[in-house]
């Protein structure tokens, strides 16, 4: 009965906001009435179970922290894991609950995503009940929390979303009405969701950093992994590339071997100084993928991941399974023999031995997926190259990795064929410098001759990660930002892509306040007085013939933008009933291609539009 009256009392004050994540009264629905009136009428036809779902999410949206609390200091951020800690002991888990959970702990800055899945389908084509935690998600929330491979049901989902979040609030009195915030709330079920379905292994992905992430109250994991470092949320880690690998060595425990990929030479000896600080086992570097001869024992071999990078993602994973593999069958190896040597140098990290590959982690290694990395998806006369690369090193990887899928393709077809970039940024990151990078990296990749050889665009468009301009949908929300704040930034973005100087446009009124003090807050970004181009409006055909400077648009919303750059074209997206005016040097193309890169919720938006199951299966 207190479940079914709470869970009403959610329905009812969080399911009232409006598209900009504020919450809404019932004195003040008069912004809000389209989308409560649309929530409603959707609310109606679900069944119990979904609606269950639909409120669970809403009280999850409402622990969403803003972006002043991502870039808290690092006084405060030394108290979250302590934080985190009371969390648990709420919900009524002990730390030894969670060490008795064996853990592969991984951080990094790219590649963490992807080395996990892999490190979980080999583990479970080994025939262990794999346990899977990572982050963002791209369609549902529950995709973060996977048991065997498969994000959980909804119904599991709810299930142990409301077993969390009962206890939570039931001591809530008792400590001050403090609840977490969004990410520790799903570390913490992620916790309580592994132990109660009894995994054999918990894969956690680690979120932000390392050191201070909530993660990182795992004491005892099997082993440690560290990904490729890179220049990545450098307010809240730091703006070198040994202050971030400080963070994100973090993760180290005393005793528990650590392996990482190959690294810049600084952020090794920044690893190699936190191994012997907390007493790490060892450090070690993998050896290149190429070394376990796969390829050469099985041509027709090919990752189930596309990129070069994923070889050395899969490096990573295959140590990180065999280590952890020894740890449960307890076999004596190298790495537990050794012992930490004392003032080690980087040459003498030891590298792992690439060992014979075992027919089950080839199978992992063949059939693991993870969307919205280097994911392509073929339409009648459309293809979408997907990629939530959004660091200097992996939209370079993506730009690559583009190039050659897309001339592949190309030149089996006859016709024109035309290529759009679909972009987005988003969080603290320098929108400027990326950008500018961004087109450096294009002007390398424009030199040929042979249009289908190369990847140069015929139009950019910036679009916010909202698929609707009024409408919300709940696992996509971020209350942090609002529609208006993320058009703002892709005005600023287009201007900058466009090299026009930019002006900072003085209003006095409440909302445009509002928004100078979110782009303040974003790193001194003006808000761009320009007239958004939409759907009907054609860029200038002059531009065209500057090839340093791709035509661009700002579209307002996700749907609207994929029904520009397809054309119209895609019998899944929603229909416009305006004819859409299509620039005469875009038309007559016998195929579009779309490359969607940029922001991993750009990604997530994108495939929640245009793939034929919106979301995985419950």
């Amino acid at each position: 009965m207190l479940r079914c009256l709470f869970t009403n009392l959610c329905s009812d004050l969080f399911c009232r906001s409006s598209p900009y994540g504020k919450w809404i009264g019932r004195r003040n629905l008069t912004r809000a009435g389209f989308f409560y009136s649309t929530q409603a009428t959707k609310m109606d036809l679900m069944s119990a179970a979904d609606k269950r779902y639909q409120r669970a999410i809403c009280a999850l949206n409402h622990l969403q922290s803003n972006l002043q609390n991502l870039a808290i200091k690092d006084d405060l951020h030394k108290n979250k894991i302590q934080s985190t800690l009371k969390y648990v002991e709420r919900v009524g888990l002990t730390l030894d609950d969670i060490d008795k959970l064996s853990v592969i702990h991984v951080s990094g800055t790219k590649g963490k995503g992807s080395t996990c899945a892999m490190s979980e389908s080999i583990l479970r084509h080994h025939g262990y009940k794999t346990g899977f935690f990572s982050s963002p998600h791209l369609v549902e929330v529950r995709e973060r929390i996977q048991i065997n491979g498969q994000p959980i049901s909804r119904d599991m989902f709810s299930s142990y979303f409301w077993e969390v979040h009962d206890r939570l609030t039931q001591t809530a009195s008792l400590h001050n009405n403090e609840m977490p915030f969004y990410f520790a709330f799903l570390t913490i079920m992620a916790f309580h969701v592994f132990i109660k379905e009894n995994v054999d292994v918990a894969i956690m992905e680690v979120g932000i950093g390392g050191e201070y992430d909530t993660t990182n109250v795992i004491r005892k994991p099997i082993v440690c992994g560290v990904t490729s470092l890179g220049l990545d949320h450098i307010s809240v880690l730091g703006d070198t590339i040994e202050k971030i690998a400080w963070q994100k060595g973090g993760i180290f425990k005393a005793g528990v071997p650590a392996v990482t990929v190959p690294q810049e030479p600084s952020a090794l000896h920044v690893l190699l100084d936190r191994s012997e600080e907390i007493r790490v086992c060892s450090l070690y570097l993998t050896p290149e993928f190429k070394g376990h001869r796969i390829k050469s024992e099985d041509p027709n071999f090919k990752l189930g991941l596309m990129g070069r990078v994923q070889e050395k993602n899969a490096a990573l994973a295959l140590q990180l399974c065999n280590i952890w593999l020894a740890h449960r069958n307890k076999e004596k190896t190298y790495h537990e023999m050794a012992k930490p040597l004392p003032h080690v140098e980087i040459k003498d990290i030891p590298v792992l031995d690439a060992y014979p590959v075992d027919a089950e982690s080839k199978k992992g290694l063949q059939t693991c997926s993870w969307r919205g990395r280097n994911q392509i998806l073929t339409k009648p006369e459309v293809t979408y190259y997907i990629d939530g690369a959004h660091t200097k090193e992996s939209l370079e990887q993506c730009i690559h990795w583009f190039q050659e899928v897309a001339s592949s393709e190309a030149r089996h077809i006859t016709g024109k064929v035309v290529k759009i970039l679909l972009f987005n940024m988003t969080g603290d990151r320098d929108i400027s410098a990326r950008l500018t990078q961004l087109k450096s990296i294009l002007s390398n990749y424009t030199l040929s001759s042979n249009k289908s050889q190369s990847c140069a665009f015929d139009h950019v468009v910036f679009s916010p990660n909202s698929l609707y301009k009024d409408i919300s949908t709940p696992d996509l929300t971020k209350t942090s930002v609002t529609q208006e704040n993320q058009l703002n930034r892709c005005c600023y973005m287009k201007e900058i892509w466009d090299e026009r100087p930019t002006k900072l446009h003085h209003q006095t009124s409440a909302n445009s306040q509002q928004q100078l003090q979110f782009i303040e807050d974003l790193g001194q970004l003006p808000v761009v007085p320009v007239e958004l181009e939409t759907l009907d409006t054609a860029p200038n055909s002059q531009e065209t013939q500057n090839s340093d400077n791709i035509p661009s648009s700002v579209i307002t919303c996700l749907s609207e933008a994929l029904q520009w750059t397809t054309q119209g074209r895609d019998p899944a997206l929603p229909r416009r009933q305006a004819t859409l005016i299509i620039p005469g040097y875009l038309q007559k193309a016998s195929h579009i291609q779309i490359l969607v890169t940029g922001s991993i919720h750009l990604v997530g938006g994108v495939l929640k539009l245009i793939e034929s199951v919106n979301s995985p299966a419950s």
